[in-house]
């Protein structure tokens, strides 16, 4: 119930753009986060962020008890 999927954007100030994605087992809730930066960890961490405000942390734990 976890993907990720990153683009390196070249040109006018290098950038990362990462798009994360945590869902439910059975495909009906799915949490969507995405962001742009040149740090790379700091986007990761902001992302990770994001999905787990949307409530990724119980969609994960559910997942692994079922």
């Amino acid at each position: 119930p976890i993907a990720c999927f990153a683009e390196f954007e070249s040109g006018s100030g290098e950038q990362l753009w990462l798009r994360g994605l945590v869902g439910r087992v059975d495909g009906s809730e799915i949490l969507r986060a995405e962001g742009r930066s040149g740090d790379a960890q700091a986007l990761g961490i902001a992302v990770a962020e994001d999905l787990l405000r949307q409530g990724a942390a119980q969609l994960l734990a559910a997942a692994y008890v079922e």
